[in-house]
């Protein structure tokens, strides 16, 4: 049976949760809950995304537990990822925390403090129903807009003349004639087109002007060259930067907007290891960046942000594909991942301890400045001696499906995917 309905929730709900799933299944829902017979956490994680990614309506049974759960805000996370139904049910009054509110914003939530309420119940059955939720004695929504489609889609037959005029063979003639003289003059323009843009796009360089507010200003000192200040977003709409006068002084994050022209603040601190190495998501509709041992997100959108992990002293990060993004903490010393979708922390990739203890025939000082090369083909990386000069690195480009490294012959600093 297919998943239509997903639940989130605390274990410590249990009691309360079950006999509305019970109630839920009896009215020919096909309903999804953990109740604890799920061994390996790799398991869990796998079975958890799965029935989020197979179900129509995630239901979040909210509650001073629940909004605590990093497991439960994970689960909310992945169905907003998926554009799913989140329904949220409160079982108690409780404070939507931060973390969840750019997810559950806006979205209408039922009460259940009292399990015997039946008007909530219908409610709750109408509104599932209307999603597609098969729900004994309601109609889906599904049905309905299958039927309407097919009715609307039904065309009277067409009636055909029973005498047609008789066709002239030089009336085709002519036609084709002026069709291909149309796609012969078509494709010179399209070709003369095309030539016009290859010259622009080599020749012409484009300049993005941006006014940084008043009285902000860039700091450039020797830990400079280690992390970025700026980036732009891939469909080019978007600047993101961190100004500062000085690196121990008040940083600033802007997110400036081409389209508009508008300039807005998303953070400021005053801390050493505070907002640097911004970057966008592939689809931009997130920036990341490091701030004091986090690794966070704000939507371009909404401007909402969510704290995704822990880092520390970080010398690079990228968003790659499949909702992935490298980073590189603890002085790049460490090459490290994180899924997005999944329930589980960072992992990491390879070590400089590791890598140089491996069959790799050069030795890797350090990961700095990462890039990732599309359809996973690995991620490139400045491998340089921080404590020496900047032009004393080279660029590696590591397979992420065979572990192995590849050194450049030169000496570079700046590793970059154009």
């Amino acid at each position: 049976m297919s998943v239509e309905v997903f639940i989130s929730y605390s274990s410590q709900d249990y009691d309360r949760v079950m006999p509305l799933v019970d109630r839920l299944r009896s009215a020919g829902a096909a309903v999804w809950v953990d109740e604890g017979n799920i061994d390996a956490a790799t398991l869990w994680s796998e079975s958890i995304v799965k029935a989020i990614n197979e179900c129509r309506v995630l239901i979040m049974m909210v509650s001073s537990h629940s909004t605590d759960s990093h497991n439960v805000v994970k689960e909310v996370m992945i169905a907003s990822e998926g554009k799913k139904t989140i329904l949220p049910i409160y079982l108690e009054p409780a404070e939507i925390p931060a973390k969840l509110k750019y997810q559950l914003t806006g979205i209408q939530h039922l009460e259940w403090f009292d399990s015997d309420n039946e008007d909530v119940f219908e409610t709750l059955k109408e509104a599932l129903a209307k999603r597609g939720v098969c729900i004994t004695g309601k109609v889906s929504a599904n049905v309905s807009i299958d039927q309407t489609s097919e009715k609307r889609n039904r065309k009277p037959p067409r009636l055909l003349s029973r005498q047609r005029s008789p066709s002239s063979p030089a009336k085709y003639v002519g036609l084709i004639a002026t069709l291909l003289t149309c796609f012969l003059l078509l494709g010179l323009l399209v070709t003369k087109r095309d030539k016009q843009v290859k010259k622009t796009v080599l020749n012409e360089p484009i300049y993005l002007p941006v006014n940084l507010s008043n009285g902000e200003k860039f700091y450039f000192d020797l830990s400079s060259q280690f992390h970025q200040s700026i980036s732009i977003s891939p469909n080019g709409k978007l600047i993101a930067y961190v100004s500062g006068s000085k690196a121990d002084g008040i940083h600033n994050l802007w997110l400036h907007s081409l389209k508009d022209d508008k300039t807005t603040k998303l953070a400021t601190t005053g801390s050493m290891w505070g907002l640097y190495y911004p970057f966008f998501s592939p689809d931009s509709k997130w920036l990341a960046i490091f701030d004091d041992g986090k690794l966070k997100r704000y939507s371009t959108d909404t401007l909402e942000m969510n704290i995704i992990c822990d880092e520390s002293v970080t010398f690079g990060g990228v968003w790659g594909d499949a909702n992935t993004i490298y980073f590189s903490p603890y002085e790049g010393s460490q090459l490290q991942s994180i899924k997005l979708n999944s329930s589980s922390g960072p992992e990491t990739i390879i070590s400089d301890a590791i890598l140089n203890n491996s069959n790799n025939k050069k030795k890797v000082g350090s990961f700095g400045w990462i890039d990732y090369l599309p359809d996973e083909q690995g991620v490139i990386f400045s491998d340089f001696d921080a404590i020496k000069t900047a032009d004393n690195g080279s660029i590696v480009h590591y397979n992420l499906k065979t572990k192995k490294n590849n050194h450049s012959d030169q000496k570079w600093f700046l590793a970059e995917i154009l």
